[in-house]
């Protein structure tokens, strides 16, 4: 995933999928889709214990979603992501920010053996690749890239990846075979979500898609403790409160 070919694919900026995120308003029909794309009211409390109010809109992006943040304070955010059973997960980064490889990439877990699906941050990248790694069932140490495909289904890329577990969050870093990405991860259940670019880690948040909204854990660049995030779609009155326990969608957090 963040090797030799993700070089090609991820060293371009991303200011043009931001002006594609804020610009996506004609969103699909489609069943799959309409589960999580919308406009939403968000409520979350950073680590810290600082709250926070604002919206969220989640649009299709390819085989995955864009998403952007406008918080009440007048900070805004951009992401991308990927929906893995009822976990949505995205990659995330302030307008303020500049990074290099930004991507995203889910993982779910089968003992030491870990199938992964990814996409990087780009506009004109909407296709998945996936990468496969082998290693300890701890979720920690290094893991063996057993499949590496890049989204353009023509060319793959091998090496390892290095776990750790750093508070709530896992560090990830990918050797292809020198130091290419690093990434923050966050476990829901048997998925992991991991943010990535070259670097240093960009945000990342793992949402539980429920029937009442979204109920997110997001963790920023070095940050070792979660924060909380609840999506209400705008116009429905009933929502679970930023400290709803995510194990009622079947994704707690580990």
């Amino acid at each position: 995933m963040i090797g030799a070919g993700l070089a090609a694919w991820c060293r371009r900026p991303a200011t043009a999928l931001a002006a594609l995120i804020l610009c996506a308003i004609a969103w699909s029909a489609a069943a799959a889709e309409s589960q999580v794309s919308g406009d939403y009211d968000a409520q979350g409390r950073s680590a810290q214990g600082q709250a926070y109010q604002g919206a969220v809109r989640i649009a299709p992006l390819g085989q995955g979603y864009g998403i952007a943040w406008r918080l009440a304070g007048g900070d805004t955010y951009r992401g991308v992501a990927l929906k893995v059973d009822s976990v949505l997960g995205a990659v995330y980064w302030s307008d303020r920010q500049r990074l290099d490889g930004l991507g995203i990439v889910l993982y779910r877990i089968d003992g030491g053996e870990l199938q992964g699906l990814w996409m990087p941050a780009r506009a004109d990248a909407t296709v998945i690749g996936r990468e496969n790694l082998k290693g300890s069932p701890d979720l920690a140490g290094s893991y063996q890239i057993t499949l590496g495909e890049n989204p353009d289904n023509m060319t793959n890329y091998d090496g390892h990846v290095e776990i750790a577990r750093q508070g709530d969050t896992y560090r990830l870093e990918w050797f292809t075979p020198g130091l290419s990405a690093v990434g923050n991860g966050i476990r829901l259940g048997d998925i992991l979500v991991v943010g990535y670019a070259v670097g240093q880690a960009p945000g990342t948040v793992g949402y539980c898609v429920t029937e009442m909204g979204l109920l997110g854990l997001w963790s920023f660049g070095q940050e070792t403790a979660l924060g909380k995030e609840v999506l209400r779609r705008q116009g429905v009155s009933a929502a679970p409160s930023p400290e709803a326990d995510s194990q009622q969608a079947g994704c707690a957090p580990k």
